[in-house]
């Protein structure tokens, strides 16, 4: 049983140094975002709002808060692949 504790708390740390690793990079490129792209995000992710919810803080309409945060996505993933950190320093 011991063994299976420690292997847990190994695991958890890795994770957690992983995370450490990884928020400046997911910050970088959070803040490489478009301005609308961006807003529309932090409010759906971070306020924890609808996208009707965004829709009205932003005065959009809701397709215009989808296609955001679907660009801001793409856009995400492609700053977090290997090499993508080059492109985020380039904006």
């Amino acid at each position: 049983m011991a063994a299976a504790g420690e292997a847990a708390d190994r695991r958890a740390s890795a994770v957690a140094l992983d995370a450490r690793l990884l928020f400046p990079r997911v910050a970088d490129a959070i803040e490489a975002l478009p301005n609308g792209e961006r807003e529309a995000l932090l409010l759906f992710a971070w306020e924890d709002l609808s996208y009707q919810g965004v829709a009205e803080a932003l005065e959009l309409p809701v397709g215009t808060v989808r296609s955001r945060l679907n660009r801001a996505r793409a856009h995400l993933r492609e700053l977090l692949e290997p090499g993508g950190e080059s492109r985020v320093k380039a904006r």
